[in-house]
């Protein structure tokens, strides 16, 4: 990554707009090396923008994180852009059925109520 502050990593993914290439989002991720990011607040941001921009080489990285981390905080964002579209609605409830026993449980009656049409057997 660039000699950035955390910090200004974060505002300058949250202020991305939505329709960025794919081409442009992985030039982005090639440059900074976001996926590896190892702050979770920065990972978070490069994942939503990712999610936002229906950035599909992501995909696999959102997984590992939203299984990997529990906290509230750290997913309620991404669960509820996935829950915008039926399609990437469905991707979060695959990831969702799998990361679910290792929530807090008020982080799963928040992901519950976002994606409650989820098969999670």
């Amino acid at each position: 990554m660039a000699v950035w502050h955390w910090q200004q990593w974060m505002r300058f993914l949250d202020t991305l707009p939505d329709d960025l290439t794919d081409q442009r989002l992985a030039e982005l991720e090639a440059r900074s090396a976001l996926a590896e990011a190892r702050n979770y607040e920065v990972l978070r941001s490069w994942l939503l923008l990712a999610v936002r921009s229906d950035y599909r080489p992501a995909d696999a990285r959102l997984e590992s994180f939203l299984v990997g981390t529990g906290r509230h905080k750290m997913v309620k964002r991404l669960y509820e852009e996935l829950a915008r579209t039926p399609e990437r609605r469905a991707l979060g409830c695959r990831i969702y059925a799998q990361a679910r026993p290792g929530y807090h449980p008020t982080t799963r009656q928040m992901v519950d109520a976002l994606l409650p049409d989820c098969d999670l057997t």
